[in-house]
Parts: structure tokens; sequence; C-alpha cells
């Protein structure tokens, strides 16, 4: 039997310096999906991520930038959708791509998020799900990104305007290199869903699904990830802004610290009590 999630969808990864966190990555989309097809685009210095069953790696000359990365794994999609992912995402079993396949294929939705579950740099402590997703609106030259507001619903759904960068997407409605190759790193995020909603895709969030995420600042990655604010003239000529203003309250809902962090932070001080191996 065919499985429809490895038939009509293609992981799309931009990494750049991170070869551990990318292979924690690839290893954790086989355990759940051995036969989904996997495309890393990488621009590190000296690239060590190599192709293997189902992984297509595309070389890019060093330091492309996130935006022009992403487009050229995007071109090597032959499916009709695709999921966006980012090098320190960890899938597991609430990773659920054929749930956000159901609802793009079932409701008017082109653009179905998950969430993120994010982890503490260093202690890897649990934080509970970001609480990201919102609407967008310029208003006298202000960008202003209101989290944890919609545009109502819409089929059973909120209908979103700005998720995090954890994704199914329809090639089809998103259309080829739909990101701003000028943004290396840094406004390419609200750079492509103002162009989203200026093409009129809907958008929503499976809030049932989520990645987990391991922020991972090696040095290499840390000095480039650096120049974000580089690219904040050029965002804000694009897009006639002036300021870029984010509302809505705390980025984690008290609920999930009791249920995710709590447990999170126990299981790390037993780590730290645990008498060393040999003594």
């Amino acid at each position: 039997m065919v499985d429809p999630v490895a038939r009509d969808v293609t992981i799309i990864c931009k990494t750049f310096e991170r070869p551990a966190s990318v292979a924690a990555f690839i290893a954790s989309v086989r355990r759940f999906y051995p036969d989904l097809k996997i495309v890393v685009a990488d621009d590190s210095r000296a690239p060590t991520v190599q192709a293997s069953p189902g992984v297509e790696i595309v070389r890019l000359p060093y330091d492309s930038g996130l935006a022009a990365g992403r487009n050229a794994a995007l071109a090597r999609v032959e499916t009709p959708y695709f999921v966006v992912c980012d090098d320190d995402f960890v899938f597991c079993s609430q990773t659920r791509i054929e749930r956000l396949l159901e609802i793009a294929r079932t409701t008017r939705f082109r653009i179905v998020g998950g969430m993120l579950m994010d982890h503490r740099r260093g202690t890897g402590i649990c934080r509970g799900r970001l609480q990201f997703a919102g609407t967008l609106n310029v208003e006298n030259g202000v960008f202003y990104h209101r989290k944890r507001r919609s545009r109502g619903m819409l089929d059973g759904l909120p209908h979103y305007d700005l998720i995090v960068n954890f994704f199914l997407a329809e090639c089809a409605a998103v259309g080829p290199e739909p990101w701003d190759g000028t943004f290396k790193i840094g406004h390419e995020h609200g750079d492509f869903f103002l162009s989203m909603r200026k093409k009129g895709v809907l958008i929503t969030e499976a809030a049932e699904v989520w990645v987990e995420h391991y922020p991972n600042l090696p040095l290499g990655y840390a000095a480039q990830r650096q120049r974000s604010g580089d690219f904040e003239a050029y965002f804000f000529q694009k897009w006639g802004l002036k300021e870029v203003r984010v509302e809505g309250g705390p980025d984690f809902d008290f609920a999930d610290k009791v249920r995710f962090g709590w447990p999170s932070k126990f299981a790390y001080a037993l780590r730290g009590m645990r008498p060393a191996s040999g003594r």
C-alpha cells in the first residue's frame, strides 16, 4: 500500500554550519517516516551532510542565505506539497504530517502549520509550545504582528496570517521561489507571510501537531545569525515600513509549563543528581 504522505509530500530543510543538528533532524524524520523524501540545501563552508536513500543534498555557495537555500530546495520538489523545516527540529510522535496533509486536502487552507515544542538551549528543558500564530497588519508604516489573534474561523479552523516555520504548503499556491533571496537571515519570515497574504493564500495552524525545537548556536552559525539586523532596511523599504511591533501576550502558556515544562525540569534535575558511571 502506497503511503500518501510519502507519495504527495517532500520535506525541505535549509542547513548552515550545524552538521550535528541536521544529522539528528534527518534521523528523527526517518524514525517516523522512513519513505518520506527530504531535500537539504546546505551552504556551509565545508558541508558534511551526505546524500542517502531518500535524502537529496543541494550544495550551494558558502553563505547563500536562508531564503535562497529554501528556494533551491523547493525547486527540487516534485510532489504537490512540501513541508518547511529548520535543521534544529526533531520529529516526535506528535509530528503528524498526515494531519497537516488532511487539512490541506479537505479545507480551503493552502498553508497548514504545526507548532514548535521549544527547548532551552544548553539544558534541553522544555518550555512548551511557542505561541506565535497571529495576524499581520501594516498600519501607517508599522508592521503589527498580533499573536494569539486570528481572522476568525474558516472550515472549522482559525484563519491566521503568520505562523512558525514548520508548515505544509501546496506548491501551486505559493509558486516558484516564494522567498525573497535578498534575505540571508532575518526578516525573511515576515516577508514570506506578507507575500502570501498579498497573494490571498489562506493559512491555518493545527495545535495538535508539533515538532521538537532544540536551538543550537555553534560559533560559525552564531556569527552569521547576528546579521539579521543588516536586512531590516531592505525589509522596511520593500513594504514601506518604519517600525515592527509584536503584541499578544507571553510566548508560552502556563498550562504548557505545567504539562511539559515541569516534568522536563524534574527529569533534568534527576540527571544532575545521578552518580557518575563507575562510582
